[in-house]
């Protein structure tokens, strides 16, 4: 899912197709991978293009060529999914993977209202919104959707993994960019730790892609070695 939103970013911060084709095959791929990858990333893109409806059509044309690559990577795995969800092994294996059936959950409820509080203080405090912005927003959002998701199917499967695989990294990277506006805007007396806050930064920026790469390679290997035990 990473690359998946990486590349979208790219796609949008640039309009070069290739960077959208290439975060189309991501993120349909997520779907072979993980059901919680699956919903976030679709919901994510879905969320963009709201955010995008009237702002850029270059961009709005970028989006629609992420969602129709998804699809048509995805269109085999679906295909599959709708020949045999109703049969007694589908339902089967669903029951043994912690479903939760019920369309209200207070639980989830509370912790929802919680984590929407960050992206709220994010839409009222940071004045320009830039895409990276609007792409951490929308990934994040949809993190919060699939916490929620079983208001609109009637269930959910270990809801407490959208938290581990979606709201938690984006968290912190959308808390990273309210802190640095905040510190823009209200804290120019405390220079030195805005001047380490600004390095810091502007290494990371740097260094986005060697630093990306080994995100991925990392990522790879953790996954590779989790499926080998």
């Amino acid at each position: 899912m990473v690359t998946g939103i990486y590349f979208t970013y790219l796609s949008i911060e640039t309009g070069k197709r290739r960077y959208a084709l290439l975060a189309g095959l991501f993120g349909g791929l997520q779907f072979y991978s993980y059901i919680y990858n699956i919903v976030g990333f679709s919901v994510g893109v879905g969320i963009l293009f709201l955010l995008f409806l009237r702002r850029n059509p270059s961009v709005l044309r970028q989006i629609i060529l992420i969602g129709v690559v998804t699809l048509a990577i995805a269109s085999p795995y679906l295909i599959e999914f709708l020949q045999n969800s109703p049969t007694v092994d589908y339902v089967d294996i669903l029951s043994r993977s912690g479903i939760y059936h019920g369309r209200f959950n207070m639980l989830l409820f509370i912790r929802s209202v919680f984590y929407a509080v960050l992206p709220i203080l994010s839409l009222i405090l940071i004045k320009r919104k830039p895409n990276y912005f609007l792409v951490l927003l929308s990934f994040f959002l949809a993190g919060i959707v699939g916490l929620n998701i079983q208001t609109v199917i009637g269930y959910t499967i270990q809801p407490n993994h959208y938290w581990l695989v979606i709201l938690q990294p984006l968290g912190i990277l959308l808390a990273a960019v309210l802190l640095n506006e905040i510190l823009n805007r209200n804290f120019n007396s405390f220079s030195p730790f805005k001047k380490l806050i600004n390095q810091v930064a502007g290494f990371l920026i740097k260094n986005s892609k060697p630093l990306v790469g080994l995100l991925i390679i990392s990522l790879l290997i953790h996954g590779a070695l989790m499926n080998a035990s």
